[in-house]
């Protein structure tokens, strides 16, 4: 499975995944009940987000032929396609910016593209890659990085709120984290090993501190405090890579989920980094969401939704 969210459907949660690669399959998340496949998307789909447009969202899906496509969740039908011209997109996540509802989407040409939905066109952009002799020599002579050398191979983002603006969080081929305002255009980066090749990325807040969890090609879970500007500590117990990571609040608690090809999902305290809960599952866990009241996890063969029996804050 490649992709895993929660899309709202006249008043009812939805679980939408992307299943062998191509398939869209939107499912009743109390029931379980196959609500909708849709179509058939040419190529690998490597991301899927619900985006807030018109009178209901619309789940858009992006992968290796280069087109975001935008899907209505009800009729199964396409609304449009969005031609990002830069070849595989490697990630791509929703954002709102003002009463703005965009796509932010990056490919194999490292620009991170913001995309208007409603005109189809490019609202903005921040060019991450860029040619690697030039950034060598600029470090080299200057100490300095380029502005385009922050980012190539990047495959996880995310939006995250930070000193009161909208941020886009993003992790590459290299041990950094980028941060991007797009309504100052002002750039961070922060230093962060677990970032290199990361695959996946999910903000929250701790103590009305913006957070990062990454995962990638390994078993440890790294933590960022933005404001701090470095890793704040590690998850570790996983004995495979970890593929997906999810935050939520539950009994009054701040937790992450991290999936798994270990063939288990493990719930931790987000404060603290305590496992509360290891749950063993039938085949590798590649994504987990928190959807309605559930923890949903992907798996390489389906879908499992769980109740959690966490004990409330005290």
């Amino acid at each position: 499975m490649t992709g895993l969210g929660a899309i709202v459907v006249g008043g009812r949660e939805r679980v939408v995944s992307v299943v062998d690669d191509s398939v869209i399959s939107v499912r009743d998340a109390v029931t379980g009940e196959e609500r909708q496949t849709i179509g058939i998307i040419r190529g690998s789909a490597n991301a899927v987000c619900a985006v807030g447009l018109w009178s209901e969202p619309v789940i858009a899906t992006a992968g290796d032929d280069g087109f975001i496509r935008l899907w209505d969740p009800s009729s199964g039908g396409r609304r449009t396609t969005l031609i990002s011209r830069a070849g595989r997109v490697t990630a791509m996540c929703a954002v709102t910016l003002g009463d703005a509802a965009l796509i932010a989407a990056v490919g194999d040409d490292g620009v991170i593209r913001l995309w208007d939905p409603v005109t189809g066109r490019v609202k903005d952009s921040l060019r991450g890659g860029s040619n690697p002799i030039l950034a060598a020599v600029m470090r080299f002579t200057s100490g300095r990085r380029p502005t385009g050398a922050f980012l190539t191979g990047t495959r996880a983002m995310c939006a995250v709120r930070h000193d009161g603006r909208t941020w886009l969080a993003a992790t590459g081929d290299e041990h950094t984290v980028l941060l991007w305002s797009p309504k100052t255009r002002e750039l961070r980066r922060i230093a962060a090993d677990g970032a290199r090749k990361a695959t996946g990325l999910d903000a929250f807040t701790l103590n009305g501190n913006a957070q990062l969890a990454i995962v990638g090609p390994t078993p440890v879970v790294s933590l960022v405090d933005l404001a701090a500007g470095r890793i704040r500590g590690t998850l570790t117990g996983h004995t495979g890579r970890v593929e997906g990571v999810c935050s939520f609040v539950h009994a009054g608690r701040a937790l992450l989920a991290t999936a798994s090809i270990d063939r288990t999902v493990r719930v931790w305290d987000a404060a603290s980094g305590a496992c509360e809960m290891t749950i063993p599952v039938h085949d590798p866990a590649t994504r987990c969401a928190w959807i309605g009241d559930r923890l949903v996890i992907g798996l390489e063969t389906g879908i499992l939704a769980v109740r959690l029996n966490v004990q409330p804050a005290t």
